[in-house]
């Protein structure tokens, strides 16, 4: 049987950026770099689910990651000053590098 294929993808968003990789069903957080003033904590390091909560003072955006057919993909919420009450993000509305 083959090996299942690495897939990563990488999100930008308030606070930051993050990127996961996905062997399979398994997700590994590859990298999260926080803006300046912007703190993170790895919430849940895998492998079923990646979550990272990115920090300021007024602010703070949650990526929860998953491995869906063997690639990741994320939903991106967000919460603050510049957001609002709050807002969600998918795939389809965060930017990806």
């Amino acid at each position: 049987m083959p090996q299942p294929q690495t897939q990563a993808r990488s999100w930008s968003f308030d606070g930051g950026r993050a990127g996961v990789s996905c062997t399979g069903s398994a997700s590994t957080l590859v990298y999260a770099t926080p803006e300046d003033g912007w703190g993170y904590v790895l919430v849940d390091p895998g492998p079923d689910r990646i979550e990272v909560r990115f920090d300021e003072r007024e602010s703070r955006t949650v990526l929860t990651a998953r491995c869906i057919y063997g690639a990741p993909v994320a939903q991106i919420h967000e919460w603050g000053d510049d957001t609002g009450s709050g807002g969600v993000g998918d795939d389809s509305s965060t930017q990806q590098d």
